[in-house]
């Protein structure tokens, strides 16, 4: 056993430097005695204040930066282990402050290296930009549209509990992956299953940036068909950018064209202007020729201001089948991690009305609850938890009418059981974590 030992040790040796014990000019089994006189020594020779010639002044300070690194590391106990395992290079590796100073050598290069592969995962990480997105509606209007029927249906409805039923579950996920500095590569996928139907798609992307104005990117779609899709960015001015998109659609009933322009306008440090035009068509082919028709259409604007204080998006479309306008306001509630919502969308298709809170739990993590009203929609109130990339959304259909007791209990039950979970279990947790209790 003791002769296993004496391989590794030298075997960890021949393995990292020797650059901060021959500096200090002490070998490797120095006692905390033997570094301090090497470095008084050291220190008067290399001290600025020894040197007047402005040359060998600046060269003084630099080795004696030098000595002051060495002896930092040696003479610390916890520092001068890792040091004698794995070199500068263990001494750089972010997360040491977790590691106890009676840590032995093989537990500090043991600690090192889940570090390290800690660091590398992260990194891999950040290159790849992962994105997922899990969506799971429930339908429980059978909760409260027993009151829409008349009372004579009392005694049965009274006697059957609620039934509730997911109606939908969709799943997204994307990487990127880095070609060269300026091409990146996307895959991504979706799945969903809707009322008994499923369906999902897998596209590929590839993304080229030529200069810092202008960048072009091509994807790739099979699932519901083919699609085939382009677009191009540029920058047209000093605050002035422009982008283009064109899709063309694979279908059983025919090609279907896409179209859509956008101008954006920086008007001012806070505030951003967006006029849209966008289209689609059909193409079906007929014993003489082929017919393209247009499906739907529409000529957007749209004003963006962020501030510290508050977030305002207010936009007007004006097209074919929709027609609408679109008001949001998002407060940002001083001094905390809170933000209250209030959206109103109005057009052809009907009115909605939008109110939540979002609060920042974790450094990391975001959950929020927003109630949805309006018509034809009903009432539907929706949670949400983002996660670094990310979010989990789960949307509860509570009615197809729009009748009191469902946006009363949808706006005040999840509210309880927020603040009951951050009173009786967060707060406490992080209390404890903190050494407050």
């Amino acid at each position: 056993g003791d002769e296993a030992g004496d391989l590794s040790s030298s075997e960890d040796e021949s393995a990292v430097d020797n650059e901060y014990y021959c500096f200090l000019n002490v070998p490797r089994t120095a006692s905390d005695g033997q570094l301090s006189a090497a470095y008084k020594k050291l220190a008067r020779l290399y001290h600025p204040d020894k040197h007047q010639d402005p040359g060998k002044r600046e060269e003084a300070e630099l080795l004696f930066t030098k000595l002051k690194r060495c002896y930092e590391v040696l003479s610390d106990p916890h520092k001068r282990a890792i040091y004698d395992c794995l070199g500068k290079q263990g001494l750089k590796e972010q997360g040491w402050a977790v590691v106890q100073r009676t840590k032995t050598p093989r537990e500090i290069r043991e600690e090192y290296e889940a570090l390290a592969r800690v660091r590398e995962e992260r990194r891999l990480q950040q290159r790849t930009s992962p994105v997922s997105r899990f969506n799971l509606t429930v339908n429980a209007t059978d909760l409260f549209d027993r009151y829409l029927y008349d009372s004579e249906y009392d005694d049965l409805i009274d006697s059957q509990l609620p039934q509730f039923e997911v109606s939908k579950i969709s799943i997204f996920s994307s990487i990127q992956a880095p070609l060269t500095p300026t091409d990146t590569a996307t895959l991504s996928g979706n799945l969903q299953s809707s009322n008994g139907r499923g369906e999902g798609n897998f596209n590929v992307g590839y993304r080229r940036i030529k200069s810092e104005s202008a960048w072009q990117e091509c994807n790739m779609s099979l699932g519901n068909g083919l699609s085939l899709a382009a677009k191009v960015f540029r920058k047209l001015g000093p605050r002035i950018f422009g982008n283009m998109s064109g899709t063309l659609q694979f279908t059983d009933s025919g090609i279907q064209p896409g179209l859509s322009t956008c101008l954006e306008t920086h008007l001012d440090k806070h505030t951003v202007g967006y006029l849209t035009y966008s289209t689609t068509m059909k193409m079906t082919e007929t014993q003489d020729s082929l017919e393209l028709e247009q499906e739907q259409s529409g000529m957007e604007t749209m004003i963006v201001r962020n501030t510290p204080g508050y977030n305002f998006v207010g936009s007007v479309q004006l097209g074919i089948p929709y027609t609408y306008a679109m008001l949001s306001v998002t407060k940002k509630v001083p001094d905390t991690k809170k933000k209250m919502r209030l959206a109103v969308k109005a057009g052809t298709f009907g009115a909605i009305l939008e109110y939540g809170v979002e609060e920042k739990i974790t450094s990391y993590s975001t959950l929020g609850a927003t109630m949805i009203v309006g018509f034809p929609v009903g009432v539907t109130v929706r949670m949400k938890l983002v996660r670094s990339s990310q979010s989990y959304t789960f949307p509860i259909h509570l009615s197809d009418e729009v009748i009191l007791q469902p946006i009363f209990y949808g706006t005040v039950v999840p509210l309880l059981v927020w603040f009951s979970i951050k009173k009786l279990i967060l707060e406490p947790q992080e209390a404890r974590r903190m050494g407050k209790v």
